[in-house]
């Protein structure tokens, strides 16, 4: 597992799990070197996403249709 610290834009990629995923958090979240906890996202090949916590990433994960993910971002960005 390849964990790395780039910031582009508005996510940073904080691992690639064994299936290829890139695990991304927001940028506002702080870095990942100070030990705060977060909701991190994936991105599937089939277009649905996976949601972890940073505090347990080998742990339970939430998994999304794109299009229930997609609602839900415009619903966040309404707020």
């Amino acid at each position: 597992m390849n964990r790395t610290e780039n910031r582009t834009g508005r996510a940073c990629v904080v691992q690639v799990d064994e299936t290829g995923c890139t695990w991304l958090k927001s940028s506002v979240s702080g870095p990942v070197t100070t030990g705060q906890s977060c909701v991190e996202f994936a991105s599937k090949t089939d277009g649905d996403v996976s949601v972890r916590t940073s505090r347990d990433r080998d742990g339970g994960r939430l998994h999304f249709s794109e299009a229930s993910w997609a609602m839900f971002i415009t619903d966040v960005k309404g707020l």
